[in-house]
């Protein structure tokens, strides 16, 4: 029921796709034809259980073949390690409920992805990547080491959320919510002062 509830008080979106996922190694190889993507307008996003909290840091061991390519397109295929207020960025949702079956996309392996992750989300900069392989199937994984930053929430419109040929998603309309940057606007501020009990009234009016 909450979740009905947040759906359609628009708290949460519900996004349902195919991708493939039966990629050859050579496929997911270092930079090897990932998606790419304009960082200035589009943001690639990534599901938690958990929240991420602005300043906390978080390991993240990345194997699916998708993730592999979210990672490549977001660091262009040369990034190692940097500082977090100048490193590769992607959001990250709390997912709530998922449910994936398989299907065929284009006649190859595929899945068939029902996700339901909430609006509102936070940066996450990337501080430390290391490359990898599996220990019994020697495929390509990543480690990841991320930290939070500023929180954004995605626009309710059915066009902000789109998905790659990788198969992940990218918020196509989106808007920071870090309370430190000034506000613009036109506008004169306007005083608002709510009084409790007409005995402080008086003294109230004085100070406007």
């Amino acid at each position: 029921w909450n979740v009905l509830r947040c759906l359609k008080n628009g708290t949460f979106i519900r996004k349902r796709w195919e991708f493939r996922v039966n990629t050859s190694k050579n496929e997911n190889e270092k930079g090897a034809g990932a998606s790419s993507f304009d960082a200035t307008t589009e943001l690639p996003l990534f599901t938690l259980k958990r929240p991420l909290i602005k300043g906390k840091r978080r390991n993240l061991n990345l194997f699916e073949p998708r993730w592999l390519k979210m990672i490549d397109s977001v660091t262009n295929e040369g990034y190692t390690s940097s500082s977090p207020a100048s490193s590769p960025q992607f959001g990250c949702v709390r997912c709530t409920n998922k449910f994936y079956s398989a299907a065929s996309v284009d006649g190859l392996e595929g899945r068939y992805a029902d996700i339901i992750f909430e609006r509102k989300g936070a940066l996450a900069s990337i501080v430390e990547l290391k490359e990898g392989k599996r220990p019994t199937s020697g495929d390509r994984k990543i480690g990841v080491t991320i930290e939070g930053g500023d929180e954004f929430t995605i626009d309710d419109e059915s066009t902000s959320i789109s998905v790659t040929k990788d198969g992940y998603m990218i918020a196509n309309k989106w808007d920071s919510n870090d309370l430190s940057k000034p506000i613009q606007s036109d506008d004169k501020w306007v005083k608002v002062v709510v009084v409790v009990g007409l005995l402080h009234g008086n003294g109230v009016v004085k100070l406007l």
